[in-house]
């Protein structure tokens, strides 16, 4: 609402001023000076107009106090006097006065500049308030050192402050599913009729392709979602990634909207919505890169790169804490006669069958990778003893025994698997060592006629000192022999 000060020590002007500016805004009336310097101060009023000639405290002084205040350097002021000469004209513009009209007032001429005066300063308001949003969406967008999510938190949250609202999301679409992927603020405690509410109007603006603003959901078609004993102000925008529909930047407020939403809200969301498109692609890129970098593009298994990298963390916390781990270096016997007999697809749908299965028999916390080729590496970590070792290679041969099928359903030729182990620290105190290590047990357990497991050759003692002496791994075939350097 547009309020009006008014000042004049006379009452019965007071009363006259305000009838002719009934159509421009609320009008403050104060015949005593202090006291409407008092309510300026306290209070944001969008004009003030003051008469010259006042008993204790003249027109000139009243405005000079006023200015004084810099948080009340933008109002404007007018001015009335009934004093013909210019100096007094020279000197209400020096102190700030907006604009002086002569008395007796005209009606129409002071609605006119009242409305003018007004107009403009909300213009200069919503200038300054949307490089204030500008200057801050240009400092999230520019923030470094900050991940994609850290970033749409920061740009939400902002967001928030800059419009006056409570909560901030942004949506998704998944499938047949809108889900929210970021939120900041406070949200209702109504959460499924929130989360009803939400996923209505993000589908709504996915919809119509445009800003979607609300200052009070409690009007149609939204009534039904929001709750009867309270309203909600809402304002959202969708945005494209790649080019293509992704989701929804959202804000909402737990009260209904006492000043409406203006373009210039819209305008800011709309800007912000590219912010976010920006941020999103820029995190997804970054996933692709990362996949590219550290994940093998045909088993989605860690790469050499991300298995080096988490073999050189494990024997820094191995060493740190005096535990034992165990890696395993697993090489596909027959791969050969797949991918020469049924082709490189086939040979492609074996190494993706075999990741799975590889996958499938380890625990959570060991890392199955791909090398590359045939070639896999698993990295058993909480391990008590050397036993471990064996107990899981005996279940990593047996799942890679199994048949395989191609894409069209025939059986391809058998394959089975062999594994050479080294141990931590025994078979080495480095990653590169370890690998090396277990590399060598694979050579030795694939001259000793393949399907079988071996440890690296550097004998490992036990706790008591006692050598872990060569023995088959059991279960794992009958056609499979002592190996120099199997440990039971």
């Amino acid at each position: 609402m547009t309020q009006i000060l008014i000042v004049d020590d006379d009452r019965t002007s007071l009363r006259v001023y305000a009838r002719m500016l009934a159509d421009v805004g609320e009008t403050i009336l104060y015949s005593e000076p202090d006291r409407a310097l008092e309510w300026a101060h306290e209070n944001d009023p969008q004009l003030v107009i003051v008469d010259y000639q006042m008993p204790e405290i003249d027109g000139l002084t009243f405005i000079r106090r006023l200015r004084a205040d810099l948080r009340k350097s933008d109002i404007p002021i007018i001015m009335f006097t009934g004093e013909p000469e210019k100096s007094v004209r020279h000197e209400a513009l020096r102190c700030g006065a907006s604009a002086f009209l002569s008395k007796p007032v005209d009606a129409m001429e002071l609605q006119t500049y009242a409305a003018n005066l007004v107009t403009a300063r909300r213009a200069r308001v919503a200038a300054a308030r949307q490089a204030e949003r500008t200057r801050r969406l240009f400092n999230v967008a520019s923030s470094a050192g900050k991940t994609a999510p850290e970033r749409l938190r920061d740009a939400l949250e902002a967001g928030i402050e800059l419009l006056g609202l409570d909560a901030g999301s942004v949506h998704a679409i998944v499938g047949d599913d809108i889900n929210v992927v970021s939120a900041a603020g406070t949200t209702d405690e109504r959460e499924s009729q929130r989360a009803n509410l939400e996923q209505a109007l993000a589908r709504h603006v996915i919809d119509s392709g445009s800003v979607l603003a609300l200052d009070d959901l409690s009007d149609s078609p939204w009534r039904h979602e929001v709750a009867s004993d309270g309203h909600r102000a809402y304002i959202a925008a969708p945005f494209d990634v790649f080019g293509a529909p992704y989701g929804v930047l959202a804000f909402g407020g737990r009260t209904q909207r006492e000043i409406g939403f203006d373009y210039a809200d819209r305008d800011f969301v709309r800007l912000m919505s590219a912010l976010v498109a920006t941020t999103v692609e820029a995190g997804l890129q970054a996933e692709r890169l990362d996949a590219l970098a550290f994940y093998d593009t045909l088993t989605g298994l860690p790469n050499r790169n991300l298995l080096k990298d988490r073999l050189e963390r494990t024997v820094v916390t191995a060493r740190r804490q005096s535990t034992i781990f165990a890696l395993l270096y697993v090489d596909l016997d027959g791969f050969k006669a797949v991918n020469d007999g049924f082709g490189h697809a086939a040979g492609d749908e074996v190494l993706a069958q075999a990741a799975r299965r590889l996958e499938n028999a380890v625990r959570e916390s060991d890392t199955v990778g791909r090398l590359g080729g045939d070639e896999f590496v698993v990295l058993q970590t909480h391990l008590h003893d050397p036993s471990g070792a064996l107990v899981l290679a005996d279940r990593l041969i047996r799942a890679l025994n199994e048949p395989y099928v191609n894409a069209s359903g025939e059986l391809l030729p058998a394959i089975g698997a062999s594994i050479g182990i080294s141990v931590y620290p025994a078979h080495g105190t480095t990653a590169d060592e370890v690998l090396t290590n277990a590399d060598a047990a694979l050579y030795a357990a694939k001259n000793g006629g393949r399907g079988r497991a071996c440890y690296h050759s550097t004998p490992i003692f036990d706790s008591d000192g006692a050598v872990w002496y060569d023995a088959p791994v059991a279960g794992l075939g009958e056609n499979l022999e002592p190996s120099e350097t199997i440990l039971r």
